[in-house]
């Protein structure tokens, strides 16, 4: 990468997962990119920006963050992300709290645990139905289904 003054020499993504994208985006963006494989070297907490896979809420590598870091996921993310898991975290609210105010969240099933379901509801309605497998991104594999 070119040599950069100033600011942006201070910029420094740390990457514990491999993405060319984001690479070449920050290094685009003038950020230092550094691949760090031992996590307790003496450049291991030399960062503004850190990618990484989700951590769990436990992991000990939270505690080392400074203040003017950045990281792409925090504990709990990974429920968010997948809408299987998302569904399974809604469903559960929805029975602590009730029904009121969660017409916002679509029907949802699980499958194959809600295939009963999902045929009474899918037989009894003229709606439109949009199918997404779990843990697929990208608009990979969804279907609309009339």
């Amino acid at each position: 990468g070119k040599k950069v003054k100033g600011l942006q020499a201070m910029m420094r993504l740390k990457m514990t997962n491999n993405s060319s994208q984001v690479k070449r985006m920050h290094e685009t963006m003038g950020f230092e990119v550094s691949r760090v494989q031992n996590s307790k070297s003496k450049t291991a907490n030399h960062y503004n920006s850190w990618w990484a896979h989700p951590l769990g809420q436990n992991d000990k590598r939270w505690r080392s963050m400074l203040e003017h870091q950045r990281i792409n996921h925090f504990p709990g993310t990974f429920m968010l992300g997948r809408k299987d898991r998302l569904t399974r975290c809604l469903a559960r609210f929805r029975r602590r709290v009730g029904k009121v105010g969660m017409d916002f969240y679509p029907r949802s099933y699980i499958l194959p645990g809600g295939y009963g379901d999902f045929k009474a509801d899918f037989a009894a309605s003229k709606e439109i139905w949009i199918w997404k497998p779990q843990a697929s991104a990208r608009g990979i594999g969804i279907k609309v289904v009339t």
